[in-house]
């Protein structure tokens, strides 16, 4: 009659739970990235939908005349945002628009308009 090795046994139970504590902090791990990415989408959209309404914020300066534009030289609360008009040159004007409370730009557009208007 053969006696069982129970040394053996003993260093399989602990091979298994070895290798279930591996398994879990790799899964904890998965867990956190797949976190860590939905986070990163989230600011994405968030991002790209400021983007969007600052780019219509900007749509509507660039499509003023050049008397209209000398008008808003300066800074100037549209909405949610800052947009700053300035004439580097005559018949140049550099718009910007950033978020208010923040000195960066989020877009910057140049616009020729002539000196003269019809």
């Amino acid at each position: 009659m053969r006696v069982p090795d129970l040394g053996r046994r003993g260093v399989s139970l602990l091979e298994v739970l070895v290798a279930l504590v591996l398994l879990g902090s790799a899964a904890l791990a998965a867990v956190g990235l797949v976190r860590q990415s939905a986070d990163q989408t989230a600011r994405a959209r968030g991002l790209e939908s400021r983007i969007e309404r600052a780019d219509q914020t900007l749509a509507e300066l660039a499509i003023l005349g050049r008397a209209e534009l000398e008008r808003r030289l300066g800074d100037h609360q549209m909405g949610e945002f800052i947009a700053t008009v300035q004439r580097p040159e005559a018949g140049l004007f550099r718009i910007a628009v950033r978020d208010t409370g923040v000195s960066a730009p989020l877009l910057v557009s140049l616009v020729a308009r002539a000196d003269s208007e019809p």
